[in-house]
């Protein structure tokens, strides 16, 4: 329901700026301050509900996406524990390796 009007109030200020009017009209009616836009009644109220939705929409999608990023952390962290575990694998190669190879040199 908030959606529309704001979108009926969006397509109001367009229309507006089209007829050269840069910003929209406020009076007080009935006690609370209303934007004028050719019929449309939008409170004060109704653009603070939506933006009140805009921030808790903003908090749902930053959560998710910290938690994305901490997953691709974890995952990075295990891909570098591996690579570690390799490194040792390797250097115990090399050292294995060096070995044989002067034991063979003794030989010749």
């Amino acid at each position: 329901m908030i959606t529309a009007r704001i979108q009926n109030f969006i397509a109001c200020e367009e229309e507006e700026r089209e007829s050269n009017i840069i910003k929209p009209k406020e009076r007080a009616m009935k006690g609370k301050s209303t934007i004028e836009t050719k019929g449309n009644g939008i409170t004060k109220k109704d653009l603070r509900s939506f933006k009140d939705e805009i921030i808790h929409q903003f908090h749902i999608i930053s959560e998710g996406l910290i938690d994305q990023i901490k997953l691709l952390g974890e995952g990075h962290s295990g891909i570098i524990q591996r690579l570690e575990r390799v490194e040792t694998r390797l250097d115990k190669m090399e050292e294995e390796n060096k070995r044989e190879h002067l034991e063979t040199r003794a030989l010749i």
